[in-house]
């Protein structure tokens, strides 16, 4: 198989011996080809997307059923569970010790848990890696939209994230969204990487109990 550099040399040369007049009937041909294939992909994408939100194993698993079930009294959430498309993570990862998926490729990942608030409830996120130095310290957390205090707690590499969520009446979901300053590539940091996802800290699990 020829690689891209090769099929594109070949195609310029292929354009060169042809006519002018040929040549204008050639690219237009090919832009309407082009323009078939991407309709098409679009197509499959979208189908792809409503196959998973139609996915009765999305939404029969309780820890990351977020729409249908409410006011749970605790939620477990693994870095193995599931996502929604439009979820701020990364694809699940393993390193042999830790399942995780990396934050990103925004800044904001927001988390809506129907968790029964009737008593205090703490959120608590176990963190295993941060793509360089002071991102766990850098984290800021925001619930229903305002911006709380919360405590860490540095283990080696790894950190656990504490935000104490008061009682309250309310019957609505809880949001919760971390917001993490700057984002990286590893390829910034890894010699020969062609790894160019934007990370921020990476996660094994979330908890509310």
């Amino acid at each position: 198989m020829l690689s891209c550099e090769e099929q594109k040399a070949k195609l310029l040369d292929h354009l060169t011996e042809l006519p002018a007049q040929e040549q204008v009937s050639f690219l237009v041909e090919k832009h309407i080809e082009l323009s078939e294939q991407v309709k098409n992909n679009q197509k499959t994408i979208e189908e792809l997307k409503d196959a998973i939100n139609k996915s009765t194993l999305f939404f029969n698993i309780p820890e990351v059923n977020l729409i249908s079930s409410s006011q749970l009294p605790r939620i477990v959430i693994g870095a193995q569970d599931p996502v929604g498309l439009d979820a701020n993570l990364h694809l699940v990862e393993s390193n042999g010790v830790d399942t995780y998926r990396w934050l990103g490729p925004n800044r904001l990942t927001t988390f809506s848990l129907p968790v029964n608030r009737d008593e205090e409830k703490t959120f608590i996120v176990r963190l295993c890696a941060q793509i360089t130095e002071g991102l766990y310290g850098s984290i800021k957390v925001y619930v229903d939209g305002d911006l709380v205090e919360h405590d860490i707690e540095l283990k080696d590499d790894k950190a656990e994230l504490f935000v104490t969520l008061p009682a309250t009446s309310r019957k609505q979901d809880t949001t919760v969204a971390l917001f993490v300053p700057k984002l990286f590539k590893p390829s910034e940091f890894i010699e020969g990487s062609d790894d160019h996802r934007l990370l921020s800290v990476a996660f094994t699990q979330i908890e509310v109990v």
